[in-house]
């Protein structure tokens, strides 16, 4: 934690402005046209094309360690990624770089992969058209949407995004429920 710390403090101590940091975390953090282009640019000299199989994962991350104890670490493959695109050394086998889920799909089946991504932004844009303009907004349904708005910015493949977000979504349905339940029925008291 002090490692973290003092690195956090070297980072930031040159810092002159609010505007620093937020470039730093949006324009830099945030900037995944690195993978990206290494993605197009290598595949597949450095990597064979995966053909649905980094997709195929998903159903695998579903099932709990505890019912199959030998589950492969789904992460690893992102460990195998960036080896062979060059972001991390052979000897670290512990770092997972995430590719991001256009770097997914160009890994998978190319530009066809790419233009399939398409289909993940009219999904959300019905969501978002469902909810949010049609005035049936919920509070349960304003954190599905930003959580999941979230987890598909965040940078990572989509069997680690979206495996991790159908477990929070049924942690929230788990925590949440109850108090939606309760609010439904004293509004149906009045």
């Amino acid at each position: 934690l002090e490692k973290a710390f003092d690195l956090y403090l070297t980072v930031f101590q040159s810092v002159k402005s609010l505007a620093e940091v937020f470039y730093y975390i949006f324009a830099e953090r945030l900037n995944y046209i690195l993978i990206v282009s290494l993605v197009v640019d290598k595949t597949p000299q450095a990597m064979d094309f995966q053909y649905g199989y980094s997709y195929l994962l998903f159903f695998v991350s579903l099932i709990p360690r505890v019912l199959w104890q030998n589950k492969p670490l789904i992460a690893s493959f992102g460990n195998e990624f960036g080896h062979r695109y060059g972001f991390i050394e052979n000897y670290d086998l512990d770092t997972s770089v995430g590719m991001t889920w256009v770097g997914e799909m160009f890994l998978n089946f190319g530009w066809y992969g790419v233009l399939c991504g398409f289909f993940y932004g009219l999904f959300y844009a019905l969501i978002y058209n469902y909810f949010f303009k049609s005035g049936k907004l919920t509070t349960y349904a304003a954190l599905f949407y930003v959580f999941g708005l979230y987890y598909m910015v965040r940078g990572d493949t989509f069997t680690v995004q979206f495996g991790g977000l159908l477990k929070l979504y049924f942690v929230l349905f788990l925590v949440l429920f109850p108090f939606v339940k309760r609010v439904n029925n004293s509004s149906n008291n009045l």
